[in-house]
């Protein structure tokens, strides 16, 4: 009758397998519904889902040869960012964060609950069955044969279910995950493009979190954006960590829930089994529970202060990077260094005492099995009066073993909760903060452009700057003039009319106020938008096209006639890649000149009727300002536009200027047009004059430009308009590492502790701690077996024979306290030695990047680098170590285990071997998809990375076109094509979990076919202890191939970081000059080339002059002549081909670069400011 149900069972289970391997055709539709032309993974079908089959052929695919992100299948249109964005919001009420993700995440969270409750009861089936099959083992007569094949069969039958409930639930917790940080992400950058420019007070953000810069009060001309730069750099790390650390409480939650779930059977099984002495246990176990939430409340605290260090780093870092070019001329690296490395420092002491409390909490997971066996064995002995059995006694260990799980769990999920809601909150704050009213202040108006008796300020306070009672009808179709001395409120004035200014009275007209997608075109091809071009180009990583189209319609001949009139088509054929030349990180890659020609040029071939001009002209020579000022602001790309523009040059721009505002601290001192003005403003009159000359010089020159302006051939004339700062830069993509991870990145890790040998010992020391630990199950079998009548002739029996249980009892707990202490001091040591690695690396990188080539800068996109700095630095800190103490672990625990069984019953190795084979199979295959998904996904997030700082400094101009829309359309492309690689790898993670899981199930299935096969030749206590570690071999098998692939992913991060200690540094000189160099002053420069990379034209050809002590020599030349590189040739930002530059006759070239750019002075072309005071500036 058994055999006859076995059978049936396995012919059923054959035919669901054969039934749910016919796909779902029904789910194929919604793939096809975004995009035909993508990839698509192949049809689900039922088999596929619960196995997670589906991704076979990407791993095979993926195992065959390197994957790209053109190998990566597509998203399904519903976890595509814009579906999940649209569901969100269709189930979200205003008010916080939390409770809009509990309604979203309600039937997650509920499917979630029922699956772990499954899985966690399905989980206890073997230790039900196992005091049946040791009692058969100490009674082989007590049961017939085929009832005990009966119990071993559940026992497969049971796990098998268990473990496919769990991989379903878990999978449905990652693709939470990845939908929340999606949520998360998308509302932090469409937050960033809403948030106000105006708020210089310090927010929950930057509480504490200004770095050791002190404040910067703002001046009423600066950038806008530069009013809260220091609270702007904390929003990468809300994006970069908070959001990432918010997001995987999904996985956590289903953790906590399935340790909920565990405890509670453990503990009702314990009960059947032991009787009323189980609840000294649980007393017990609830007695630790508030040394866990104690440790957790540390831990977390610790993890707040961390996070306000990890702002006031990032900050610096940014800060260093985006003035990386003045910091190099001042010769700042080492002060800039010892400031980061000083918050690092702080960084470190936090992960050292984070450390310790991760101690503290380990000794209480592995200490409280055998403190809460102890004392219900106890209980059980004393008050019970029972008799410890070795059926009921390893039967109670295995389910105290399975205990230590949802113990770790419950500690673990209570520390990673508590990070998430503080992530949360720094989330939720950043939301929260003050957003533009510019939609609730302007007013729009057909006939009317300007300002009603507006008083505006920067932010409510007294002492700000103020402009009052503002009151300009603007001209349209015509130009309007800005014009009063330094700090009058010009570039606050037009902000103020761009709404970005806090409106204390009046009225602010406009003519639109609509997103730019949903204005009507015109005929003549204008829409009633406005543009803005800042008086600080602001630039995206792009091509010279994407900068200028800026998301318009290309049109060929309007973009040529654009570029010629901003005087930009000598420039465009000067590089070698024409409009498709890489601008570089923020426009590194041009000069001055140049970045602020390609912002006017955006504003000018924008669709916008209305522009609005900061100074646009300040950076050109006057010959090229006078150009651009005829040709193109009063030349025929001007028609039908009304045109407003601030300046300092007063002659050039009230010359044809159809209405001219003056201001003068912050109030119109006077206004009309410029012949009326002239005559009665003594100040404008004056001006005029002094520019008058200057104006006449430039007017001669531009007739010569302008008819001398093609030679024979049709090609420009003039000086090289290559690039100053950096040529053209290569369109460089983040480098993809290929196959596994290279042993040089092991060994440059393993050098930082000390070498491989470090690490030998160190696993070497794992191998003998978990001997201690097995002693103690070996240690229980001697005790319970001295009361019994088999044989007792070894010297340990001797030994130990007549002693009462109270010696057998202590002993036990000393076992267990001295394995639980050496492996928790074990893994605190290797946290604090892995601390002080973190720390030389990060010192390392740091010092890298400060003393990189200005090339690498120029080529490199900061957010690329700030990934490094950020989530790659937090691995490092946070996760590596950790992961790599747990693989060792977990690996002598597996060898200790088989050596164990086969040692005992040698048939295992059967099964062993064979098990081993397909357990290697699945792995290789696992870890070469995981690595390539993983490092795909490493370099899809750098792109979001880039626009979020992009936006951050373009916010003003972006909300001045009203392109919010297209920007959030921009990043949720970023958003998805960093999702697809991170949700193919959890699936893949999951295809590796089942798998292993069900090859864990059947070793011990086998191991139990192989107990009660030998069953008349053991005891039931040397069977309790195999079947113990069996037990627990299934969930160390799974965790060594997770950590151990998480090694593989976290080493990629260190790869990145290694590569980036690796970049080449600045060539620093070996003779040291005398003390009193230089002394008078001579420079000369000597058949002078240079070129900024191998593939672009000379920058400087042969340049020969000298410049005697004590003279002033003035340089000069059309843009892009090279006047920035002479500098950045004297200060060696760039190496030359040829030629000598000599300062007191010492060729600099071998002068050390601290030393010579320390005996220089240079004013920077683009003026920077760091955080800090006046005096400290």
């Amino acid at each position: 009758m058994v055999k006859y149900i076995i059978s049936e069972t396995f012919i059923d289970l054959a035919l669901l397998l054969l039934l749910s391997t016919s796909s779902i055709e029904g789910t194929r539709y919604s793939f096809l519904v975004e995009n035909e032309n993508k990839k698509l993974p192949p049809a689900p079908t039922v088999f596929g889902l619960l196995t997670f089959s589906r991704i076979d052929r990407l791993i095979w695919k993926a195992y065959k040869h390197c994957l790209g992100n053109a190998d990566i299948w597509d998203l399904d249109i519903n976890n595509k960012s814009i579906a999940i964005l649209a569901n969100f919001e269709m189930s979200s009420k205003k008010g916080r964060l939390l409770p809009n993700i509990i309604c979203y995440f309600k039937a997650v969270f509920i499917s979630r609950l029922f699956l772990a409750f499954v899985s966690s009861f399905l989980n206890f089936v073997p230790s039900l069955l196992m005091p049946r099959i040791l009692s058969y083992v100490n009674d082989p007569k007590s049961k017939s044969w085929n009832l005990v094949s009966l119990y071993v069969s559940s026992m497969l039958v049971s796990k098998i279910i268990a473990t496919t409930c769990r991989g379903q639930g878990l999978f449905l917790g990652e693709k939470g995950t990845m939908q929340l940080r999606t949520v998360l992400i998308s509302n932090i950058y469409s937050k960033t493009l809403r948030r106000t420019i105006l708020k210089d007070s310090t927010t929950s953000l930057q509480k504490n979190a200004s770095t050791s810069f002190e404040e910067n009060p703002d001046s009423s001309e600066a950038e806008p954006r530069k009013k809260s730069s220091r609270k702007d750099n904390s929003v990468n790390n809300v994006m970069s960590i908070d959001a990432f650390k918010v997001s995987e409480a999904m996985n956590t939650f289903y953790l906590a829930c399935e340790a909920v779930f565990m405890t509670v059977t453990a503990l009702m099984i314990l009960y059947s089994l032991l009787g009323w002495s189980a609840f000294a246990g649980t007393f017990a176990l609830l007695a630790m529970i508030p040394l866990n939430f104690w440790c957790a409340t540390f831990y977390g605290n610790y993890q707040a202060d961390q996070l306000i260090l990890t702002d006031k780093r990032t900050s610096g870092i940014s800060e260093a990077l985006n003035s990386i070019r003045v910091i190099k001329l001042l010769a700042w690296e080492n002060l800039f260094y010892q400031k980061i490395i000083n918050v690092r420092d702080g960084e470190i002491r936090l992960l050292k005492k984070k450390a310790t409390i991760f101690f503290l909490n380990h000794l209480i997971w592995f200490f409280g099995p055998t403190l809460v066996s102890a004392i219900t064995f106890s209980v059980f002995i004393k008050f019970q009066n029972q008799t410890l059995t070795p059926t009921i006694a390893f039967t109670a260990l295995s389910l105290f073993a399975i205990l230590r799980t949802p113990m770790d769990q419950i500690a673990s999920t209570v520390s990673l909760l508590i990070q998430s809601f503080i992530s949360l909150e720094r989330i939720q704050d950043y939301l929260n903060e003050s957003e533009t009213r510019k939609y609730e202040i302007l007013e729009q108006s057909n006939t009317k452009f300007g300002f009603e008796d507006a008083s505006m300020e920067w932010e409510a306070a007294e002492t700000s700057f103020k402009l009052k009672n503002i009151s300009i009808d603007f001209k349209l179709n015509s130009l309007n003039a800005i014009i009063g001395p330094t700090g009058s409120g010009k570039s606050s004035l037009l902000l103020g009319l761009l709404g970005e200014l806090n409106l204390l009275s009046g009225k602010i007209y406009v003519p639109t106020v609509e997103s730019r997608d949903d204005l009507e075109i015109g005929k003549d091809g204008m829409t009633n938008s406005m543009a803005y071009c800042s008086q600080t180009p602001w630039l995206i990583r792009g091509t010279i096209k994407d900068n200028v189209v800026f998301g318009e319609i290309f049109n060929k001949q309007k973009f040529d006639d654009v570029m010629k009139s901003c005087c930009l088509d000598k420039d465009i054929k000067a590089m070698t890649a024409g409009i498709r030349t890489d601008v570089g990180d923020g426009g590194f890659s041009l000069s001055g000149g140049q970045q602020q020609r390609i912002a006017l040029a955006r504003a000018i071939y924008s669709s916008s009727r209305y522009l609005i001009l900061d100074d646009c002209l300040s950076a050109v020579d006057p010959e090229t300002a006078l150009y651009i000022y005829e040709e193109c602001l009063c030349g025929p790309m001007m028609k039908g536009r009304t045109c407003i523009i601030t300046s300092h040059n007063i002659s050039l721009v009230t010359k044809r200027a159809d209405w001219l505002v003056i201001l003068d601290r912050g109030e119109v001192k006077s206004q009309g047009k410029p012949s009326d003005l002239i005559k009665s403003n003594e100040f404008l009159r004056e001006s005029i004059n002094n520019d008058s000359k200057n104006t006449t010089h430039n007017q001669i020159d531009l007739k010569r430009s302008t008819t001398s302006k093609k030679t024979k051939n049709g090609d420009p004339e003039g000086g090289n308009s290559q690039d100053e700062v950096c040529a053209e830069v290569e369109n460089f993509e983040e480098t993809k590492m290929e196959g596994s991870v290279k042993f040089s990145a092991y060994k440059w890790l393993a050098d930082y502790f000390g070498g491989l040998g470090v690490v030998f010992v160190f696993t070497s020391s794992s191998i003998l701690i978990h001997g201690i630990t097995l002693s103690q199950g070996f240690w229980l079998r001697y005790w319970l077996d001295t009361g019994s009548s088999g044989s007792k002739s070894t010297w340990l029996y001797r030994i130990v024979e007549g002693h009462s249980n109270i010696y057998f009892l202590l002993t036990y707990i000393i076992i267990g306290l001295v394995s639980s202490f050496l492996t928790s001091g074990k893994v605190w040591i290797a946290i604090i030695s892995g601390t002080n690695v973190t720390k030389k690396i990060f010192a390392k990188l740091l010092s890298s990047i400060l003393y990189a080539k200005l090339r690498f800068h120029n080529v490199t996109p900061t957010g690329r680098i700030m990934n490094r700095f950020s989530k790659d630095m937090d691995i490092i800190d946070q996760q590596l170590i950790p992961n790599f103490e747990g693989l060792s672990y977990s690996v002598v625990v597996c060898l200790w285990i088989i050596l164990l069984i086969g040692y005992v019953t040698p048939q295992f190795l059967l099964f062993a071997i064979p098990l081993c084979a397909l357990y290697y199979t699945v792995c290789t295959l696992y870890l070469r998809a995981s690595r390539e998904l993983k490092r795909i996904d490493n370099i899809n997030i750098s792109p979001i990375h880039q626009l979020f700082a992009e936006a951050i400094k373009g916010v003003t101009t972006i909300r001045a076109l009203a392109d919010e829309r297209r920007f959030i359309t921009q990043s949720l492309v970023a958003i998805d094509r960093s999702n697809a690689p991170f949700f193919y790898l959890n699936m893949a993670t999951e295809w590796i979990t089942y798998r292993v899981d069900i090859i864990g199930t059947l070793v011990l299935f086998s191991s139990s076919v192989m107990i009660i096969m030998k069953a008349s030749y053991l005891d039931a206590g040397l069977a309790g202890i195999l079947l113990s570690n069996a037990f627990s071999f299934t969930e160390t098998a799974q965790w060594i191939i997770k950590v151990f692939s998480s090694v593989e992913l976290l080493m990629s991060s260190v790869e990145r970081i290694k590569e980036y200690t690796d970049i080449p540094s600045e060539s620093n000189g070996y003779i040291s000059p005398p003390a009193n160099w230089p002394q008078t002053g001579d420079v000369e420069l000597k058949n002078l080339s240079l070129r900024y990379s191998p593939h672009s034209s000379k920058a400087l050809d042969n340049v020969s002059f000298k410049v005697k002590a004590g003279t002033k020599v003035g340089i000069v030349g059309r843009t892009g002549a090279g006047k920035s590189s002479i500098i950045a040739a004297i200060y060696r930002l760039s190496d030359w081909e040829n030629g000598t530059i000599t300062i007191d006759n010492k060729d600099i070239k071998h002068i050390p670069l601290e030393r010579l750019r320390n005996s220089i002075s240079c004013i920077p072309q683009d003026p920077t400011l760091f955080d800090g005071t006046v005096r400290s500036n």
